[in-house]
């Protein structure tokens, strides 16, 4: 196991002139909560889009469950699972629905799809919830949902 979860040594973004996040120092150990809190353009979204792989760091290096964040971003995005303020499940589709279509997208093989399909019903405690549609959860489930679909191809 990695010494630390997410670390970044001097991870920064600029935009132009502009610089969003500026020599970010950050060590969150295995099982910490860490909240990222800060005024509107404080570049918290920039650190979360960067540390998702979404965005590259203009310098500096960070590393997610020990794996280079530029180098190895493939496997950053297999461990990570990132629920944003938006709603990206389909919603008139059920959870179940949602997860074999995102196993498609992803081209897993029919049968690994419906394994991890399976594997992630149980693993979120969706049983129960499985075949309602989307629109009629709860926002918590419907936020656990989104997890649950973010970890589809591993």
């Amino acid at each position: 196991m990695p010494d630390n979860s997410i670390t970044t040594t001097d991870l920064t973004k600029a935009f132009g002139h502009f610089t969003a996040v500026d020599s970010l120092n950050l060590r969150i150990n295995p099982g910490e909560l860490f909240g990222l809190v800060g005024p509107n353009g404080a570049g918290k979204t920039t650190v979360v889009r960067m540390l998702c792989t979404l965005l590259e760091p203009t310098r500096g290096t960070a590393t997610i469950a020990g794996y280079d964040l530029k180098r190895e971003a493939a496997e950053v995005r297999r461990r990570i699972g990132v629920v944003s303020d938006g709603i990206s499940l389909y919603k008139d589709l059920t959870i179940e629905e949602n997860l074999k279509l995102l196993s498609t997208l992803y081209d897993l093989p029919r049968d690994v799809g419906q394994r991890r399909v399976r594997e992630l019903l149980e693993m979120f405690n969706f049983q129960e919830k499985s075949k309602r549609l989307v629109r009629q959860l709860s926002t918590g489930w419907t936020k656990k949902a989104m997890i649950d679909t973010n970890r589809v191809a591993g």
